[in-house]
């Protein structure tokens, strides 16, 4: 969308060091001189959820909806946002129209998505070990698929070979076992439950 001949494109990242309210508002006020115009908002939901606990963005959401009024009322300009988990997203940013109008769902990949792709990065990948991996590799998004190989790809340059299917198996299994842990671990009830408390009162 951004390489669309005769749109201006813009890319900004909410949370990185540099973006505050001040460049936020630069941001969407050189796209308004610069129509037609294209804004993307990478990774929006960053702004509520997913930073580490010493991280604080420097954008406030009032800013981020001072701006996107601001485009409502002007022609030319198309906002795009993303996000992994748009459940944690302020409804002041999805149910007031002239913001977001569309949500749009882009789903994991079937199995024969992840076949085609699969075989596409490693052409080692065929027949029943091409199988093996599409199957193993259900629930993975594209960009896990592509971390896996990256995955299998250190490996062979390792060794100094090409990669091979086993290389590209084990990496989905290693990905997935370690996606399995962080599940889990994000799971896991903060602080002590009841019978820790009770433990730590009475010096056991």
């Amino acid at each position: 969308m951004l390489s669309h001949p005769g749109i201006s494109g813009f890319a900004a990242n909410l949370v990185t060091l540099e973006m505050d309210d001040n460049v936020l508002q630069a941001f969407f006020r050189n796209a308004a001189e610069n129509t037609p115009a294209l804004l993307v908002l990478e990774d929006i939901d960053r702004l509520f959820f997913g930073l580490n606990k010493d991280e604080k963005p420097n954008v406030s959401l009032q800013q981020l909806l001072n701006c996107l009024d601001g485009v409502g009322t002007q022609d030319g300009m198309i906002v795009v946002a993303t996000a992994n988990n748009p459940e944690v997203l302020d409804t002041a940013i999805l149910r007031r129209p002239g913001r977001f109008d569309r949500v749009i769902e882009f789903g994991n990949p079937s199995k024969k998505l992840r076949s085609y792709y699969l075989q596409k990065m490693c052409p080692a990948l065929v027949d029943e070990a091409l199988d093996t991996c599409a199957i193993a590799s259900e629930g993975l998004s594209f960009a896990q698929l592509r971390e896996s190989y990256i995955l299998a790809g250190q490996t062979a340059f390792e060794e100094e070979r090409d990669v091979a299917a086993d290389d590209v198996t084990n990496a989905i299994q290693l990905l997935q076992t370690t996606m399995n842990k962080a599940d889990k671990k994000r799971m896991q009830k903060s602080g002590f439950d009841w019978q820790d408390s009770k433990h730590l009162k009475y010096g056991r």
